[in-house]
């Protein structure tokens, strides 16, 4: 196979941390190692890249001006344009279709096409950006729906089903072969069971209706600790300990990225109270490392939990439900080692082996169509 010279475009990278910032890593990274030629296009910010021992090319951008310098140079140097995120990169790439010349592929992670209204989460809740978005998703090559409902949702729009292509993120399971347990580090005693809750203090993840169902757990199964890790957490405290529980729920504050293996393979149930996602990679972490899971009855997560085979389906806003499913998981350790045991193999689906080569199956075929047109 000829090398392929791959332009990833993103609006966050490393050393940032989530769910886009990486997915733009380990393509590049995947691409590089199998003999092609990635180059990441991301804007400047702040921290330190050298811990990632990156060793692909970067190009750094400022402003809108700043990126079309950027594409300006690079144009002739890429076969194709990577785009993560259908607003605001999507839309730019979709603009400069033409100029570029090259087929345009864009990632549709969930915020960016999802929408919340009750809780005010999702671009398009905004009429001028939903109108971009609009026209990114027709003028574009291919999409990427990283789960079944975000295809859903691009068909509701308008998208030809066969212009949308099924492709998840990612998960690393060499992450978590050799990590030590966290267990120590918060001073939890050896016979609490740890339930685990990752990201950001954000009004999607619904923190509070899980805190809520702690007393109901804490009432029934006593030897549990919850670890609640990410920004802003601590701004939970005062309903931790409203309800008293403040002996069983830890907040703590972000951990680096290579110190969240530990807090996995330390833990024995993956909590999300969350009321929507795109593609989880914390919850596609959690299966990798073999945690069952509990989460509610959302898009993103009900598009990647198999109910009673790797985990628990419970209602949203349902404290009662939530506290139900977390004590049959902490009192049935049969079940648990079940679902746990199949979390690692439906985890071997969207290993980031599988996604990479399938991103490169479909790029040839793309390039292949846009150069006999």
């Amino acid at each position: 196979m000829k090398p392929l010279r791959i332009c990833l475009y993103g609006w966050g990278f490393l050393p940032q941390i989530g769910g886009a910032e990486l997915s733009l890593h380990y393509l590049a990274e995947g691409f590089q190692e199998r003999g092609h030629l990635p180059v990441v296009l991301a804007p400047v910010t702040k921290g330190d890249i050298k811990a990632w021992e990156i060793n692909y090319p970067v190009h750094r951008y400022y402003r809108a001006q700043s990126l079309f310098l950027l594409l300006e140079k690079l144009r002739s140097r890429f076969d194709i344009l990577y785009v993560n995120g259908i607003y605001p990169c999507g839309y730019i790439a979709a603009r400069l279709k033409k100029w570029l010349n090259v087929p345009i592929v864009v990632s549709c992670p969930g915020n960016d096409i999802q929408m919340i209204p009750e809780v005010g989460y999702g671009n398009r809740l905004a009429p001028g950006i939903d109108r971009k978005v609009r026209l990114a998703v027709n003028k574009v090559d291919a999409l990427f729906a990283i789960v079944p409902t975000i295809r859903h949702i691009l068909e509701s729009m308008g998208v030809p089903s066969e212009k949308i292509w099924d492709v998840s993120h990612g998960s690393a399971p060499d992450r978590y072969r050799d990590a030590s347990s966290i267990r120590t580090l918060f001073d939890i005693p050896e016979n609490h069971r740890i339930l685990l809750l990752l990201g950001r203090n954000h009004i999607k993840k619904a923190y509070p209706d899980f805190i809520r169902a702690m007393p109901f757990v804490v009432g029934r199964y006593s030897n549990v600790t919850a670890i609640i890790v990410g920004q802003d957490t601590d701004q939970l405290a005062p309903l931790v300990e409203e309800l008293g529980v403040q002996k069983h729920v830890i907040l703590s504050p972000p951990f680096t990225w290579n110190e969240y293996p530990r807090l996995l393979v330390g833990s024995d149930v993956y909590v999300s109270s969350s009321l929507g996602e795109g593609f989880s990679l914390a919850l596609a972490d959690a299966m990798t490392a073999g945690l069952p899971q509990v989460v509610c009855n959302v898009e993103g997560c009900r598009d990647v939990v198999r109910h009673e085979q790797t985990g628990l389906i419970v209602p949203p806003k349902d404290p009662h439900a939530m506290a139900n499913a977390v004590v049959q998981l902490l009192t049935d350790n049969e079940k648990c080692q079940r679902l746990s045991i199949a979390s690692k193999k439906v985890a071997n689906e969207f290993s980031w082996d599988v996604i990479i080569d399938r991103h490169l199956s479909i790029y040839e075929q793309l390039i292949k169509e846009y150069k006999t047109h």
